[in-house]
């Protein structure tokens, strides 16, 4: 990847532009809209979902409840994203454990940390409790064939590491009938002492696009298998002079794809995650500041941030399905 990848590529002349031009269309919110509802399917819980739509094109949830992570994702109505057979979506108040596999309900990205990434450590449960902190101050508009969705995520103790993430989320529709979302978070240490940040994101993809046989290209210089089979750890990947990695998921045929880009002066790392389980089947491409496992953290520490410090992680998914361009 020769250049940063958002905004490199032109945005759509959709069919919906061309209808709003010949004013054929009522509203703005047949192009480009966000809907909310109360409470996570399947439950009773007084939760926010919102649900993103852009015209022809992508259909994802925010859940402001869950760290203003993207829930279930389609393109054109057919899945991107893994869709998990857990249903209950609530978030907890203090994720202990293995509490984290319990509440995963899967979704496009699931934000993993700020305190811990992998296996319980200290008092930590696993990968943090990132996922389950309310957003606030919650906000989004429409522009043309784009949406672009805002939020707040405090995550702050009395005592202790203190981060405030403000998080923007855009998706886009591009020329070739592909779709774009973008994440870009600011980090900043909100404590009183300097502050170890732990950061993962869990790229979640499921069936059409991952299926026996995709395959995965990371670029990566050393892969390594860091639990069995099912987890590996890509390092110095290839971030060309840009500055930018990617990983590229294609389905058996050549129909499908994704690619995850991130910039790797923030993100230098990133896992894979293979669930190849029947009613299961799934994988995560996880970009991350920190690895999962001990034994490569001795020598890969979080980077420190002194008190009102920042940090910019920015994060692109891009899909692709040849079996819906017209």
């Amino acid at each position: 990847m020769s250049a940063d990848p958002t905004g490199c590529r032109p945005l759509a002349d959709s069919e919906a532009a061309r209808l709003e031009r010949a004013g054929l269309l009522g509203s703005p919110r047949a192009r480009a809209w966000v809907s909310e509802l109360q409470g996570p399917a399947g439950t009773i819980a007084p939760e926010r979902v919102l649900t993103a739509r852009l015209y022809g094109s992508l259909d994802l949830e925010v859940l402001p409840s869950r760290g203003l992570d993207i829930g279930d994702t389609r393109l054109r109505g057919v899945p991107v994203s893994w869709f998990s057979p857990v249903s209950d979506a609530r978030a907890l108040d203090s994720p202990r454990g293995h509490d984290w596999g319990r509440r995963f309900t899967g979704g496009l990205v699931t934000t993993c940390g700020y305190r811990n990434v992998g296996p319980t450590r200290n008092d930590q449960g696993q990968h943090g409790d990132a996922n389950h902190l309310p957003a606030r101050q919650v906000s989004w508009r429409a522009l043309d064939d784009e949406l672009i969705i805002h939020g707040i995520i405090d995550s702050a103790a009395l005592v202790g590491p203190s981060f405030r993430t403000e998080r923007t989320i855009s998706l886009r529709s591009l020329t070739d009938g592909s779709a774009e979302v973008d994440l870009t978070d600011v980090i900043t240490c909100t404590g009183s002492e300097p502050a170890p940040l732990e950061v993962l994101y869990h790229v979640n993809l499921g069936a059409p696009l991952v299926v026996p046989g995709t395959w995965v290209d990371a670029r990566a210089e050393s892969t390594i298998c860091v639990d069995g089979d099912a987890v590996l750890l890509h390092e110095e990947l290839s971030g060309g002079p840009s500055g930018w990695a990617s990983v590229s998921v294609t389905s058996p045929q050549g129909d499908r794809s994704a690619r995850i880009s991130w910039r790797t002066a923030e993100l230098p790392l990133a896992h894979e995650w293979r669930l190849p389980v029947r009613s299961r089947y799934a994988l995560g491409i996880e970009p991350c500041t920190t690895p999962l496992h001990d034994e490569q953290r001795a020598r890969l520490a979080p980077p420190l941030l002194e008190p009102g410090e920042s940090r910019e992680h920015r994060l692109t998914i891009e899909v692709h399905d040849a079996a819906l361009v017209p």
